[in-house]
């Protein structure tokens, strides 16, 4: 849109999809419930996944009582579910938590982008670091202020935080590579 300029919330899928592989080597098979609203979104991660040799498997959801009706037999198949900021997989609390509820009593680790679903039970949370997201939007702002054009009209955020939870790690008897360690911010 014109005159339509920003930093989105979330990072952008390639990122997120690299730090799953750096974390995670033996992660090959992820899974995520998207709808209409996140289409470029997977059209994008479907093209890095294929760069990083994951096979990346999404499913399409039209209405938010297929989640329940697909997720069993789609956890089955996947090493990992990757929860993106959907609105018809996250329409409510009693859903997501329904959602990671199965996850774990399948044994599959979920991956989010928000620290809210590490009290869920997500084993790991890749967060836009929003001191960084502001300096980018400060910038982005003189920028306009100063009559000019940004290079993008929305822009991913340049800085992230992770977050992991060692319990989940352990229950899950996931192979962390040890050289990811130093790229934690926060270990729960």
């Amino acid at each position: 849109r014109k005159n339509y300029f920003g930093i989105a919330s979330e990072l952008s899928s390639q990122v997120q999809l690299t730090w799953f592989k750096y974390f995670f080597p033996e992660i090959k098979k992820i899974g995520v419930f998207y709808s209409d609203e996140n289409q470029s979104l997977i059209d994008d991660a479907l093209d890095a996944s294929k760069n990083l040799s994951l096979d990346l498997k999404p499913l399409k959801l039209r209405a938010v009582d297929q989640l329940f009706i697909s997720a069993e037999k789609f956890l089955k198949g996947i090493d990992a579910l990757w929860l993106i900021s959907d609105s018809t997989t996250i329409s409510s609390i009693n859903n997501v938590s329904a959602l990671f509820q199965l996850a774990d009593k399948l044994n599959v680790p979920v991956i989010t982008y928000n620290p809210l679903f590490m009290d869920m039970g997500a084993v790991m949370s890749l967060v836009a670091d929003l001191p960084t997201t502001a300096r980018q939007a400060a910038l982005m702002t003189v920028k306009l202020l100063e009559k000019e054009t940004p290079d993008q009209a929305t822009q991913f955020p340049a800085g992230s935080r992770i977050i992991l939870s060692k319990q989940k790690l352990i229950n899950y008897k996931m192979n962390l590579n040890s050289d990811a360690l130093d790229s934690v911010d926060e270990l729960r």
